[in-house]
């Protein structure tokens, strides 16, 4: 998937009147971004996956919970907390791009905001 996106980053930018070292600048910018966020979203997985895996246990020892403590069940739990994860993401996505998309609006009305005063 990196690859594509720097592939697909050189073709745009080979069709574009600039120099080719400032491309090469912005194609390693590119690519250290992507690097970035992939680090991110695994450092996000791995804190998914320990805080589902140790529910179970956790549950049983202070809450007195009866989950039996298998194999299977922390795979469970450590599934189930990176799916709300991904779910969590989307939306924080989601609320972003609504949030971007009406930044004009929200400027207009503490534009009005400030005449009125």
């Amino acid at each position: 998937m990196v690859i594509e996106i720097l592939e697909f980053t050189r073709s745009v930018l080979s069709q574009l009147p600039i120099p080719t070292d400032l491309s090469l600048i912005i194609i390693a910018f590119v690519a250290i971004y992507v690097a970035y966020r992939l680090f991110k979203l695994i450092l996000h997985i791995v804190g998914a996956t320990i805080v589902g895996g140790t529910f179970p246990v956790i549950s049983n020892y202070f809450l007195g919970s009866q989950i039996p403590i298998t194999f299977e069940s922390i795979l469970t739990y450590a599934i189930v907390a990176i799916g709300i994860m991904y779910v969590l993401l989307l939306i924080k996505g989601i609320y972003h791009l609504v949030k971007y998309a009406t930044w004009p609006f929200r400027h207009h009305k503490t534009k009005i905001k400030d005449e009125k005063k």
